[in-house]
């Protein structure tokens, strides 16, 4: 009788982890479903924001482009620094 009953239980056990296996696929479809329409009304909700950002983004990229390219700025004294080990 005991044997039976943790028989029963254990089917059961197997039936149910079974079954969440079987859920697993069509709740990660739903999922990023999900998350694709938040994404896509966040951003259509803060899309003037989004925009100013990126252009301010490409701005500042755009600007100081001849800054990284400018070598003449650069001091050789202390860009080639020293170790400090031949006084």
């Amino acid at each position: 009788m005991y044997y039976a009953a943790l028989h029963e239980l254990n089917l059961m056990r197997i039936r149910a982890v079974n079954w969440f296996k079987e859920q697993n696929g069509g709740v990660t479809v739903i999922e990023i479903i999900i998350i694709l329409a938040i994404v896509i009304a966040l951003g259509i909700f803060f899309k003037d924001q989004i925009i100013d950002l990126a252009n301010s983004i490409w701005n500042s990229i755009s600007g100081n482009e001849s800054n990284v390219t400018d070598f003449s700025k650069l001091n050789p004294g202390e860009s080639g620094g020293s170790t400090g080990g031949g006084h």
